[in-house]
C-alpha cells in the first residue's frame, strides 16, 4: 500500500505556456513533474521520503490572448515593460503566459511524519510553478492506499469539477506504424473537420473529429541531439552538456469522475540512454 500526497486547487499566475517550439497552451509534463521534485528537494533530510509518480488535474487554463472581433487569428498579450532613457519601449521577446488551476496526486514511496501538511503547505506558497507565481492553495492531504477504492473516491470528492491530464501517445503510435508521419498524425487528432451543407433554412454546420476526446499537443520531455561533453561558459561546468529538443505527443483532458484506479494517471522519469531520450511516461500499473 503506497501513500498519496494530494496538494489540490494549486492556483498559478503567469506562468510560462509555451510548452515547446511548436506548442501553447497546456504547460509541459516537465513542469508538473519538476515542480513536485523541486519540493522533494525542500523538504527536511530526516524524513528519508521520495516523490515517485504524479498525476496532474487540470480545473483552469487561461492563455493570455486576444482576438478582435470578427477575426479567427489570436494574438498573445504581451508584458508592458518601463521606457528606456529615450522614453521608447524596449525591445522584448514575445512570451506566451497563462493562468491556471491544477492539482496533483504525488506518490510517496514511504509514511510522510505525522502533521507535516502545515509545513508542505507553507513551502508551496514561496515556491514557483513553470515561472509563475503562486497565489492560492487549497488543501495538503495525505492519503493512503487501503485498496477498497478509498484513494479513488476521496479524489472523485475533493477534486470536482476537474480533468486528468493522462498520455495519448498510443494514437500517435498507430498512425505511425500506418506509414502516416508523426507530425501529421498529431496534427490529423487535434484538428475539427467542419462539413457544410445548404439548405432551404441556410447553412447547416457539422463537426466531427478523427478521435472522441478532449485531445491535446503536450510536450513530455526531450531529445539528445549530442554527445554529452563539456562545453565553454555553460553554467554548471563540472556537469556534461549536451543539446536537446522537445518532444511533442497527444494528452487528453478526462473528467475526475472517470477514474477507475489511481495507477491510470500517474506520470514518471524515464531515460533511454540508446536513443538519448528524457522522457514523463505514462504507465499503467
Amino acid at each position: 500500500m503506497s501513500p498519496y500526497l494530494l496538494i489540490s486547487h494549486l492556483r498559478v499566475h503567469n506562468a510560462n505556456a509555451l510548452s515547446s517550439t511548436m506548442t501553447i497552451g497546456t504547460p509541459a509534463i516537465t513542469a508538473f513533474l519538476g515542480f513536485a521534485h523541486a519540493l522533494q528537494r525542500k523538504l527536511p533530510k530526516q524524513w528519508s521520503v521520495h516523490f515517485t509518480k504524479v498525476g496532474i488535474c487540470m480545473h483552469r487554463l487561461r492563455v493570455h490572448q486576444y482576438r478582435e472581433a470578427g477575426q479567427d487569428a489570436y494574438s498573445l498579450i504581451g508584458a508592458s515593460y518601463p521606457l528606456d532613457k529615450k522614453g521608447e519601449r524596449c525591445s522584448f521577446v514575445e512570451e506566451a503566459r497563462c493562468d491556471l488551476e491544477f492539482s496533483l496526486v504525488i506518490q510517496v514511496d514511504s509514511m510522510l511524519p505525522q502533521g507535516c501538511e502545515p509545513f508542505i503547505k507553507e513551502t508551496i506558497q514561496i515556491m514557483k510553478f513553470a515561472g509563475g507565481d503562486i497565489e492560492e492553495l487549497g488543501q495538503v492531504i495525505e492519503l493512503m492506499d487501503s485498496g477498497d477504492g478509498f484513494i479513488e473516491k476521496r479524489l472523485k470528492h475533493e477534486l470536482m469539477p476537474g480533468y486528468w491530464l493522462i498520455d495519448r501517445s498510443d494514437l500517435i503510435r498507430l498512425a505511425v506504424n500506418e506509414t502516416v508521419d508523426s507530425m501529421q498524425a498529431l496534427l490529423n487528432y487535434i484538428s475539427v473537420f467542419v462539413n457544410t451543407k445548404k439548405s432551404s433554412t441556410g447553412h447547416l454546420h457539422t463537426y466531427s473529429k478523427k478521435e472522441s476526446g478532449w485531445l491535446v499537443p503536450i510536450a513530455v520531455g526531450f531529445q539528445g541531439l549530442t554527445d554529452c561533453e563539456l562545453a565553454e561558459n555553460q553554467r554548471d561546468p563540472s556537469k556534461p552538456h549536451r543539446f536537446a529538443e522537445p518532444v511533442l505527443t497527444l494528452g487528453e483532458y478526462k473528467m475526475v469522475h472517470r477514474l477507475q484506479n489511481v495507477s491510470e494517471i500517474l506520470w514518471s522519469y524515464h531515460f533511454d540512454p540508446e536513443t538519448n531520450l528524457y522522457l514523463c511516461q505514462f504507465v499503467e500499473q
